[in-house]
């Protein structure tokens, strides 16, 4: 007990140098980039040097700044026009090398296949230096859009799958936000070794209203129930199935729903609604600022993510962290945070009218919600973003630790 008290103390007093390399990194919007984000943040707060290679804002040059006491390389990079401010670093050999020369990093970070990753694990594998991977990635993702040729989505899902698997064994260790996640790699090819870390939720800032009827008068809600939906609007959210759902639910229950969330394509959903006649009932919000995406999260009394392609779903945790019921799709990570009966309800993929029936029972039953709710809490409980760092830590220190055995 002494000796373990010792061992975690050991991961603060013993400062590192730690580099974090990824195209996943604000201001670029997304899971992975607050992620990525959240561990460069709290590894600072926690004492220890940290450095950033991540994409910049030009097209021809790279340049080293200070942003909150973090050394980032900001790589010329050139964007991506599908996604919201996303950018890639453009040949990154040259400075990302000199970077690494100059930082002496005792581990790197790589978050997601890219040109950048890719350099930086190789120069870890080169001089020695562990390194750990972190995958926030589904192929999914990317398939989705040509899902109207299925035959073509078949052949290529497992074929990048395994690709993913074997880009990560270039690492030393892989960390990545679900179990999910893990047994995907492992069945496309994954060698090394694995750690589950949550990306976890900030439970002082994502927590329940203290009056929610105040909040719902401050959105302008009323009384009526509110069933909400918080993240990117785009075609592999699977965002029809959940208006098809309100469609076939309306005729039995009085109710409106919220999509909050900016796009990255052309919405069709509105399209969808008014041919289904429920145009009336939804509202798209558009982006929002955190402050208000947490107002609509602690007014609601249903939150729904149909979304398959999901390795944690940190809304989902916020939604939960807020205290409300969740009915999600029965696929990817969700089913590892939502459990049937006891904080919320799954259904099947694309099953617009399960899903209605499951939104139609939360809707007129208080004390499930209730009681889902605080077992939805509870849940988020294990889930503190301010534990992240720590963990991550301790892979760190034994492979740092293993990698010093190995050299004597």
């Amino acid at each position: 007990m002494v000796g373990g008290v010792f061992s975690f103390l050991a991961l603060y007093l013993v400062l590192m140098k730690i580099l974090i390399a990824s195209d996943n990194y604000p201001p670029a919007l997304g899971g992975a980039e607050t992620t990525t984000y959240n561990l460069a943040a709290g590894l600072l707060a926690l004492g220890h040097e940290v450095a950033v290679i991540a994409p910049g804002g030009s097209w021809w040059q790279s340049r080293v700044v200070d942003e909150a006491g973090v050394r980032v390389l900001r790589l010329h990079s050139y964007p991506l026009p599908v996604s919201t401010k996303q950018r890639l670093g453009w040949w990154p050999r040259r400075a990302t090398r000199r970077f690494l020369d100059d930082f002496a990093p005792d581990v790197v970070q790589c978050n997601n296949p890219s040109w950048t990753t890719w350099v930086v694990l190789n120069y870890a594998r080169v001089h020695g230096i562990p390194s750990v991977i972190g995958n926030h990635v589904m192929p999914e993702n990317y398939t989705f859009v040509i899902r109207r040729w299925p035959r073509v989505v078949r052949f290529l899902t497992p074929r990048l799958w395994r690709l993913l698997a074997r880009f990560n064994n270039r690492a030393t260790r892989l960390a990545c936000p679900s179990q999910t996640t893990v047994n995907y790699l492992t069945r496309a090819g994954l060698s090394i070794e694995a750690s589950v870390i949550s990306n976890g939720v900030d439970l002082e800032a994502t927590h329940p209203a203290k009056d929610v009827k105040a909040v719902r008068k401050e959105l302008g809600l009323g009384e009526v129930p509110l069933v909400l939906y918080v993240g990117r609007i785009s075609p592999e959210k699977r965002l029809d199935v959940l208006v098809r759902a309100a469609a076939m639910a309306s005729t039995k229950a009085e109710f409106k729903v919220v999509m909050v969330g900016g796009s990255t394509v052309e919405n069709t959903l509105p399209t969808l609604a008014r041919e289904l006649g429920v145009e009336k009932r939804i509202t798209f919000t558009g982006r929002v600022a955190a402050e208000l995406k947490l107002k609509y999260l602690q007014a609601a009394d249903v939150f729904v993510i149909p979304s398959p392609a999901e390795l944690q779903s940190i809304v989902t945790l916020e939604a939960m962290a807020c205290g409300k019921p969740v009915v999600a799709v029965n696929a990817g990570a969700l089913p590892e945070l939502v459990h049937p009966g006891k904080n919320g309800e799954l259904f099947a993929d694309g099953d617009a009218t399960q899903l209605a029936g499951q939104i139609l029972a939360l809707l007129g039953d208080g004390d499930i919600r209730r009681r889902y709710g605080q077992a939805a809490l509870a849940t988020s409980a294990h889930h503190d973003i301010r534990q992240m760092p720590a963990h991550y830590l301790e892979v760190y220190e034994n492979l740092v630790q293993t990698t010093e055995q190995k050299s004597t």
